[in-house]
């Protein structure tokens, strides 16, 4: 089973294993032909880092499987990334480290599904009842994730409006209006791990962060309302 345990952190806010120089070697890797320098530089670089992304959903999000034990879901996870490395496209702007992080969550959570599919499927037919009340019980389990390429374009949406937030602040000259509206990038920052997103929730995150009291956020997000329709303008005209 895999369930996912309460943790402060969503995935990616601690990526120091993840740097530029190991996507510098992603890169390196891509265009390099089969030898040494090649390969020293998936051991070297690559690697350490792949696995470290492995043992981070496997071991602080609780990912079992029912045949394997968790070290070699790791194994067979930086197995996978490796045999991923050509299909990252530098030329986007996701990072590498957004893209393979999606990569191994998608394959370790497919891989364990599948595996418990294949244990049910080995029931004897004699045992209907308890073969469909596993299945039913594997069914409710099981998740139904998107695809890699939905969620880069969903990661790269992200970006686009929080490159939007950077321009509605230059706009913004009010103490409280730069406040709300840094309120607001790290709420950005932090979308993943947000249970909600609705407007009463957003504005509890915004009064928690700020320290501001309500009718003061409410003035300044009038104000940033009226700087936010002059961007959106601007890039029309674009």
């Amino acid at each position: 089973m895999y369930g996912k345990k309460k943790i402060k952190k969503r995935p990616g806010t601690d990526n120091a294993y993840f740097t530029q120089v190991t996507q510098n070697s992603i890169q390196f890797f891509q265009i390099s032909e089969t030898g040494k320098a090649r390969d020293e530089a998936f051991e070297k670089e690559i690697l350490p880092a792949f696995k470290k992304m492995a043992e981070y959903w496997v071991f602080s999000y609780g990912i079992e499987s029912p045949v394997q034990t968790r070290e070699e879901l790791v194994q067979d996870c930086v197995g996978f990334l490796h045999d991923s490395i050509h299909k990252w496209n530098p030329e986007r702007a996701t990072k590498a480290f957004s893209y393979f992080n999606v990569v191994a969550r998608n394959w370790l959570i497919n891989a364990v599904n599948n595996q418990k599919k294949k244990n049910i499927q080995n029931f004897s037919i004699n045992d209907a009842n308890l073969s469909s009340t596993i299945r039913e019980k594997d069914t409710n389990e099981r998740l139904i994730i998107p695809s890699v390429e939905s969620e880069m374009i969903d990661m790269e949406n992200l970006q686009f409006v929080r490159d939007r937030v950077k321009k509605i602040r230059l706009g913004l000259d009010d103490e409280k209006d730069i406040i709300v509206i840094e309120s607001i990038e790290k709420i950005f920052d932090a979308a993943e791990s947000l249970d909600f997103m609705n407007r009463n929730a957003l504005f509890v995150y915004i009064r928690e962060i700020s320290g501001l009291d309500k009718r003061s956020i409410s003035r300044s997000i009038s104000r940033i309302r009226k700087v936010y329709n002059q961007v959106k303008s601007e890039e029309l005209k674009e």
